[in-house]
């Protein structure tokens, strides 16, 4: 027993000795595992790190200056991120080598050479270009047939395929294939006029590239895709894949630009199998069904039909016995490749370009009119040569959007930079960054404004060769220079004329008669060229429409309806007022807080506003306001002495409008102006700002014609910061002075000031038939009372009083002085009413003078202060008696000078007859065939203001002066072309002033 105890505890004992050895050596195993791990991830990083960088002191030997690059990056970081694209990258890299010839930089690990200079740019493109004739390294046939077309080919193969495809891009072929893209553009247009019905906002993107689809499908493969119709058809789709980015591409050309070896073991194809195969097989298909049934057309894929049959194509000197491997599919996809692509992005660059730049678009469009007008109406290779602004467009949408933003050339054997030191080794890829020479400021200043001017002949003359590639240049430049310009000027033609004509089948399609109108101009060509005012465009419009009660036309392109019949104007302007509320769109306060007056409010705020100022000019209130107009009177007949002492010739709207600012000054913000005497005064000189004719302001106002959201984009305000700020600020001022010294006077801006501090004017009910005019019957509640609205509303009383009494009076002189009879037989009548009312101009005075109503009223006949009444649908409306609708939103002109001058209601319409307005011609006239305030709730409010303030004027000079015509007296009376749409502006009037007989 004792042994065997001894024995086992023997055993413990060995077998607890012998497990400490063991123990220690798995300790030691784990510990070398371990060290093991790091020491391969060390090494790995350490490789990595190697592999990455082992490259960076490239150009630092070769002495060439170079960006410092980032690990694994290099410098295209962004890029491989997908933050930015690489001709972003290169302009990045670009902008670093400022002051450098040529810089180098590491896509990922690989060093590249960009190029600045373009002198040496010239050098590799064209001098020295058989040591650089690859664009890029060779690619896997078999992977990638499609690849082998002429922006892929390398070498010899590249050479033969380019000498044999030369005569398939000659101006000859060019025209061959036009009629074809013609068609295309055609079909574009034609569904953009159904678009443009229901006023849709365009992705022209998409647009574009449906149309350059068409061209390609139709030139490069013989079909009619119509992709502007059919948005899925197998083509447009297959074309979609070829170009649409995908994660795992881009994820590919990420890792290729890290670790370049990964290209060659994964060899991504540049078109998936099921595109291969769908290329493939329409070429095959038709060129086979053309050759069995021999179908013979001016495209593309006959010049290949013939390269293929005859071994050239006609007046090609070269045999196709060089065998270049290359089948015609490859040829007809890089073909669709550069015009699908390229064509529709530089086409939807330039029409976005167009679009925020409206006044290049409006000159475009004027050269395509005139053009067109010149061949036609027919877009030919001709026409198209013609298109020479055209062409600097396109140039400059080619400049700020190059469609290809780099190119790339490979050095094919070693070679030394002229004038350098420097070696470049072969295989070397060089970068030559369009995209940032387009945009340097050293070529081409302000480079992200877009400028056609850069490209007038003298400014293209001063530019560095090799400033300008957007389709490279030297034997590798685009072959198909020529087509994508035809493709994109042609593009942008049919895009112009459809947005030029696509309302133009608004009137047609309603049931209502129209006149044909122009592109781009509407029915207003001589008002946009400023050869005739608004007024005279719409007498033209008017007259055609003869025998109609209404009818269709278009400002620019956008339709208006013109009323001819009185019972219609009458329905519209009163009956059915509700409906046409509106004189025109809403204005933008924020811009033109003085807009906010009367004559431009719209809905309710126009109507509680109308109610509140009713009171403001009842004939109550006319007689309060007379003694300031004719103490004016008196001033203007004292400042005429001298010039009829002498019998001066005097323009007579100068004249007369110092006598209206005087009243306007006065009445509305309470100052003594005294313009007789002083011509210059700052009032005067502001008023003159606001109405002077101004070719800045026309040449907006006919762009805004043409291209409607100019308005919106360009924001342009109606007045001048300064005028504005001169007429918030003496309404402000004369408004505190009195409110503060409590000074009362008989005026319309103390109506003002008791309609802010008591909600209304006294005496608000109207007192006088004479004043049912101001009637408005319906109940509305208060209008919140601004500063600055009360002073829209006196600037507005200005603006009546100003111009369109000073314009009556004068031209009331003007025929008094060709009508000598006349002007003797309403002194007569006012010499007699004076005598009778003492010698003093009353108001009841003035109620006596009848014969000088009916001269003035026949003045307002033959001269309309506003020549056109406008109003706009507020909801829809059909016209009575007709199956006519007019939509929400329509505008409808009465053309007042128009109907005025209709020798049906005033026969002999151009001779002053003030007996038309005897009580009994009166009653023989339909009632609305005279509107010189306009009718209805919306007549002009200050329309007796108005008749009171030019009846003391004539009273008062023919009192004291005869007026006669002179030599420099115009007869008949014209008017400015820059008149604005609705007031009209006359030309000078002279007149001689003398004393009067007796």
């Amino acid at each position: 027993m004792t042994l065997a105890k001894s024995s086992v505890e023997g055993l413990k004992l060995a077998k607890g000795v012998a497990a400490k050895p063991l123990a220690n050596s798995g300790q030691e195993m784990e510990t070398q595992l371990s060290l093991s791990i790091i020491l391969s991830a060390t090494a790995v990083v350490v490789f990595l790190y190697w592999y990455f960088t082992s490259t960076f002191s490239y150009w630092e030997k070769r002495n060439v200056p170079f960006i410092k690059p980032l690990p694994v990056f290099g410098n295209v970081a962004d890029y491989i991120f997908l933050r930015n694209t690489s001709p972003e990258s290169y302009a990045k890299i670009y902008k670093k080598l400022e002051g450098h010839q040529f810089g180098g930089f590491y896509s990922g690990s690989t060093p590249n050479l960009i190029l600045r200079d373009p002198v040496i740019i010239k050098q590799i493109l064209m001098k020295d270009f058989n040591n650089f004739i690859n664009r890029n390294l060779s690619f896997v046939e078999k992977i990638s047939p499609l690849a082998c077309h002429l922006f892929s080919l390398t070498g010899s193969r590249w050479r033969k395929l380019r000498v044999k495809l030369t005569p398939s891009f000659t101006a000859g072929k060019m025209r061959m294939m036009l009629p074809t893209i013609v068609e295309c553009s055609k079909e574009l247009v034609s569904f953009l006029g159904e678009y443009a019905d229901d006023n849709n906002i365009i992705e022209i993107r998409n647009l574009a590239s449906n149309f350059t689809t068409d061209v390609i499908g139709s030139c490069g493969f013989g079909l009619n895709i119509n992709s502007t119709k059919n948005h899925d058809s197998e083509f447009l789709r297959m074309g979609n894949k070829v170009f649409q980015p995908t994660i795992l591409a881009c994820a590919l050309r990420s890792l290729g630009l890290i670790f370049r070896p990964i290209l060659n073991l994964v060899q991504p194809p540049i078109a998936s199998k099921d595109v291969n195969d769908f290329f493939l097989g329409i070429v095959k298909e038709t060129m086979s069904y053309r050759e069995k049934n021999k179908v013979v057309r001016n495209d593309f894929l006959q010049s290949l039909i013939q390269l293929k049959n005859k071994g050239k194509v006609d007046e090609d000197l070269v045999s196709i016995k060089d065998d270049i491997n290359v089948t015609f599919t490859e040829v007809c996809f890089v073909f669709f490749l550069a015009g699908f692509e390229t064509s529709s992005t530089t086409i939807s660059c330039c029409l976005y370009e167009l679009a925020v730049n409206p006044d290049i678009q409006e000159r475009l469009s004027k050269e395509v009119d005139n053009v067109f007008i010149k061949h036609g109406g027919q877009i030919t290779y001709k026409a198209l040569q013609d298109l020479k602004y055209m062409d600097a467009v396109v140039d400059e949408t080619l400049r700020k959007y190059p469609p290809a933003g780099s190119l790339t050339r490979f050095c094919t054997k070693d070679y030394q930079i002229p004038g350098t030191n420097v070696n470049i080794d072969k295989g070397i890829k060089v970068v030559i960054p369009v995209y940032a020479i387009h945009h340097d400021p050293k070529y081409y200043p302000d480079p992200e404004k877009f400028d056609p001017e850069r490209f007038s002949g003298e400014n293209i003359k001063s530019q560095p060769n090799c400033t300008y590639l957007p389709f490279g240049e030297g034997p590798r430049n685009c072959i198909e220079l020529p087509w994508n310009i035809i493709l994109a000027s042609t593009a942008v033609l049919a895009f112009i004329y459809w947005y030029f004509t696509s309302t133009f089948s608004y009137w047609e399609m309603r049931g209502v008669p129209f006149v044909k109108p122009l592109p781009a101009f509407g029915n207003i060509a001589d008002y946009i060229l400023w050869r005739n005012t608004y007024q005279e465009s719409c007498v033209k419009i008017y007259k055609k429409l003869e025998g109609q009660a209404f009818g269709g036309f278009y400002d620019a392109h956008k339709p208006v309806l013109l009323l001819r019949d009185p019972e219609i104007i009458k329905q519209v302007m009163v009956k059915d007022f509700a409906n046409f509320l509106d004189r025109n769109q809403p204005i933008p306060e924020k811009l033109f807080p003085l807009g906010s007056h009367l004559f431009s409010l719209t809905g309710s705020r126009w109507r509680k506003l109308r109610v509140m100022l009713t009171p403001t000019f009842t004939s109550g209130k006319m007689k309060m306001m007379l003694p300031t107009i004719v103490e004016c009177s008196r001033k203007l007949i004292s400042s005429l002495e001298k010039s009829a002492d002498k019998d001066d010739l005097l323009e007579m709207r100068n004249v007369i409008t110092n006598f209206t600012t005087d009243v306007i000054g006065s009445c509305a913000f309470g100052l003594e102006i005294n313009s007789m005497k002083d011509p210059d005064s700052e009032f005067r000189r502001m008023g003159s700002k606001v109405f002077k004719p101004d070719h800045i302001a026309s040449i907006s106002r006919s762009i805004s014609l043409f291209f409607r959201p100019i308005i919106w984009i360009l924001r342009t305000p109606a007045l001048s910061k300064e005028v504005h700020d001169f007429f918030i600020g003496i309404f402000k001022d004369s408004m505190s002075y009195r409110e503060k010294n409590k000074v009362v006077r008989n005026d319309f801006l103390q109506l003002l000031i008791q309609l802010k501090n008591k909600g209304k004017v006294d005496e608000d009910r109207v007192s006088s038939k004479d004043d049912s005019h101001l009637t408005i019957t319906e109940n509305v509640s208060a209008a919140e009372i601004t500063d600055t609205l009360l002073a829209a509303q006196c600037f507005v009383f200005f603006l009546a009083g100003f111009e369109t009494s000073s314009t009556t009076i004068s031209c009331c002189l003007h025929e008094l002085a060709v009508n000598p009879d006349i002007q003797e037989r309403l002194r007569k009548e006012v010499d007699n009413v004076l005598i009778k009312h003492g010698g003093q101009i009353t108001y009841e005075a003035l109620q006596d003078l009848k014969y000088m109503d009916a001269v003035v009223d026949e003045t307002l006949r033959k001269y309309p202060p506003v020549g056109n009444l406008s109003r706009v649908c507020t909801k829809a409306y059909k016209i009575p008696d007709t199956h006519v609708y007019l939509d929400k939103d329509t505008r409808l002109i009465i053309p007042v000078y128009a109907i005025h001058h209709d020798p049906k209601y005033y026969p002999d319409p151009e001779k002053f007859d003030p007996s038309r307005f005897t009580e009994n011609n009166i009653k023989s006239r339909p009632h609305f065939s005279y509107l010189p305030f306009g009718e209805g709730p919306r007549v002009c409010i200050g329309l007796r203001f108005g008749r009171m303030q030019v009846k003391v004027g004539l009273a008062a000079l023919l009192t004291k002066y005869k007026f006669s015509v002179c030599q420099k007296t115009s007869i008949p009376l014209g008017f400015n072309p820059l008149s604005s749409p609705i007031t009209f502006w006359p030309n000078e009037i002279f007149l001689k002033i003398s004393h009067r007989d007796n």
